[in-house]
Parts: structure tokens; sequence; C-alpha cells
């Protein structure tokens, strides 16, 4: 759930031009109605390697992920999604505003956020802040193009029904994956 007040500090001067209260209040209703948050989280061994990692044997090439893992032997892989609603949402107020649109938009990458923010310290309870930041697919230097293969490895698409295009990006697009290593 995401409260107006929420929404605009995170707007900060990125206010659109064209904002009203009016419209942010349906935004904000709009988007908690269709918000429908499921995630997965799977704990995988890690192997890291210079040029990349194991997850479970399965390799990411990423030599920054590696780094990041250093030190790791296991790993908390995760994905978070706002729904297919979210995104179909976003569509049909397009009919009605673009600057409803914007916001509901906008509104979503607050609570997908929020709802990583959640699953990270859930993870960081269960293994007393033991960990490490986030890290996602795509960032630093892992291909985007192994986005579908971690999905498949975590099962999202199955168990909560993320998956990619063919241009590698996920859909639902309120979607978002990330690693947490783990220490000792």
């Amino acid at each position: 759930m995401i409260s107006k007040n929420a929404l605009l500090l995170f707007m900060g001067n990125e206010r659109p031009v064209f904002y009203n209260d009016e419209t942010l209040s349906k935004a904000v209703t709009l988007a908690n109605a269709c918000a429908a948050e499921r995630s997965v989280v799977k704990l995988a061994d890690v192997e890291t390697v210079p040029d990349g990692v194991y997850f479970n044997g399965e390799f990411f090439k990423g030599s920054k992920l590696s780094a990041h893992l250093d030190g790791c032997k296991r790993a908390a892989l995760f994905c978070a999604t706002l729904g297919d609603e979210f995104d179909r949402e976003i569509e049909r107020s397009k009919y009605e505003s673009l600057e409803l649109a914007y916001l509901i938009d906008y509104a979503g990458l607050v609570m997908i956020e929020q709802l990583c923010d959640e699953i990270n310290c859930e993870i960081a309870k269960e293994y007393k802040g033991k960990i490490t930041a986030r890290y996602s697919i795509g960032f630093d230097d892992t291909s985007i193009k192994d986005q579908q293969k971690f999905l498949d490895l975590i099962s999202a698409t199955k168990k909560i029904g993320v998956m990619t295009t063919k241009g590698d990006m996920m859909c639902p697009t309120k979607s978002v994956t990330a690693i947490v290593g783990i220490y000792d």
C-alpha cells in the first residue's frame, strides 16, 4: 500500500508540471487496488569464480557480481512483482489521462521497491544481518539476457507468473529480481 504523502515524498522535485491533488488521489487509490504483491525466495549455494558466480551449479557471468558475493557460501535469490493487473491499469489510465497513468506508474516504482525492502528485511532478520546489499541481474557487468535463466532457477514464472519478453524485459513490468549474499 502507498499513501499520497509517501508518493509525493518519493517524487520530490520530479512532480509533473501538470500535477493536481485530485489526480494524485485517484492514482494512489487505483495503484493500491490493482497491486497484487507476490514474491518467491529461494536459498542457493554460491560458488564464486573470477568471471562470475554459480548458484546451485547454474553459472551467471559477472566479475562484479562475483566480487559482491565474495565470502558468501549461500545467497537468497528472489523475485517480487505487483502483477499483470498493475500493467493493465497503467494502460487503461492512459486513455483517461497521461498524468494519471504517469502517477500510477510512479506509484508502482515506489511500491515494488517497498516490497523488495520488506523481503530484504526478512532475509536480514533470518540471517542476523550477515548479508550483502541487493544485487540484480542486469546490474554492472551481468547480462540482462540472463534474466529468464534466473527466473527459471527460482521458479518465478511458475510460482508468480514473472517472465521475460523477447527483448529480455520482465513482464509484468513492475517486477524485480535480486540476489542477497549470506555470510556464514
